[in-house]
């Protein structure tokens, strides 16, 4: 998406039509830098790093396998300071166990009647309200639940569609809403609606090349951290106010959406009454496999002393690292693991730790190559995982913390 890169603040919609390759670009609106902006350069993107290089201290909590709890795919993950919460994309249910790691209880309500949705899109903890709010988009609802007992409280309908959702406190709500044309929110990408789900604001009238990215929201200092479509820049709502926080400038390999050959664009959609030529996502990515791109930043973290983030690189799944007190940056696409393994796969951050998850296959498999009986039962003993040949345990966290570099 194309942004307008002055400082001052900017009143109106400008819709660009007519351009070349017969695209639509549309600026956006009501945002401004923020006061503590910050530019990162990435110049060189690291194919590998080794653990040791990067990672400070890590330790893994197993969460109890039964057949009251088995997780199928970890979407998102919320920790506070008494309650581990689980995002489970497969099965559509939110697990929820205790600091310890034993299960407590489950919200599974599939159905159409009301507390019921047919599927989880996103979720969000709610605090300090002690809520977690479940988003249903088919249904055009958001549901509440109590987060200490998963009871039923109350849902709220919607008129427009979304596919994420953040609470920013004072009874505000934002949504994303990129994946569709909707005139009930204004066709914009994200919206702030107050507690009865009423639109009070949109920001980035939605384009031709939508993205699928279901978690752009996250949270860090009261901040709600959202990355739009194909953008080098983080912004960040606090106050009512959205502003450009931080912009990852990639130099010569960042992305220009402008310069896309025309049979990318090759279904259709509709914007502003008018038939236009859509992104095919799958010919996107096939063509920037290839290229030396850099482009897409997501699950952008932040703790007191680091910035965690993804992006694409030649059609693979690229880490960031950043030194906030410095400034100094790592990158990888794969992390080599120590003797005692360590995987990179993190969902959140808790306290000044990056947590993540591990499923049990991949501890298992790296613990049959080891050689020394004594080491491997000493790690089966602490990871409480009492078969080493067995694959149907939960996923374990892992809480990561990294080196000062």
């Amino acid at each position: 998406m194309h942004f307008l890169k002055s400082p001052m603040f900017i009143y109106c919609l400008i819709l660009f039509s007519g351009c070349q390759k017969n695209k639509t670009f549309i600026a956006t609106s009501e945002i401004q830098i923020s006061d503590d902006f910050r530019l990162f350069k990435i110049e060189n993107i690291s194919i590998k790093q080794h653990a040791d290089s990067v990672i400070k201290e890590y330790f893994y909590l197993p969460l109890q396998t039964d057949s009251n709890c088995l997780i199928g795919r970890v979407d998102k993950l919320f920790i506070n300071n008494d309650r581990i919460y689980i995002t489970d994309a497969q099965t559509n249910c939110i697990y929820v166990f205790k600091k310890d790691g034993s299960f407590d209880f489950k919200i599974c309500r599939k159905g159409a009647g009301p507390g019921e949705y047919d599927e989880i899109m996103d979720a969000d903890l709610l605090d300090p309200s002690n809520q977690i709010a479940i988003l249903s988009t088919n249904m055009r609802k958001v549901i509440f639940y109590d987060s200490y007992s998963g009871e039923f409280i109350k849902e709220v309908k919607m008129n427009f569609g979304a596919i994420a959702i953040a609470e920013s406190g004072h009874d505000k709500y934002l949504f994303d809403c990129k994946y569709k044309m909707d005139y009930a929110n204004g066709n914009f990408s994200l919206v702030v609606a107050d507690s009865s789900f009423k639109v009070k604001k949109g920001y980035f009238p939605l384009i031709n090349y939508p993205s699928t990215e279901r978690t752009p929201f996250t949270k860090y200092n009261g901040r709600i951290y959202y990355c739009s479509n194909y953008s080098y820049d983080v912004f960040a709502y606090l106050n009512d106010t959205l502003t450009k926080k931080y912009t990852i400038d990639f130099g010569n390999k960042k992305l220009n959406m402008s310069d896309l050959p025309d049979d990318l664009f090759t279904s259709r959609g509709v914007i502003e009454k008018r038939i236009i030529p859509f992104l095919d996502h799958k010919k996107f990515s096939k063509y920037l496999r290839s290229r030396d791109i850099a482009y897409h930043i997501t699950s952008f973290l932040e703790s007191k002393s680091f910035i965690r983030f993804n992006f694409v690189y030649q059609g693979r799944v690229g880490n960031a690292i950043i030194n906030k007190k410095n400034g100094h940056i790592k990158t990888y696409l794969t992390i080599e693991q120590g003797d005692e393994f360590c995987f990179d796969n993190i969902k959140t951050v808790f306290e000044n730790y990056f947590v993540g998850t591990v499923n049990a296959d991949f501890l298992v498999e790296a613990m049959n190559r080891l050689t020394n009986e004594n080491q491997k039962n000493n790690i089966m003993k602490d990871l409480k995982l009492s078969n080493p040949e067995s694959i149907y345990n939960n996923p374990f966290l892992i809480f990561v913390r990294y080196k000062n570099f």
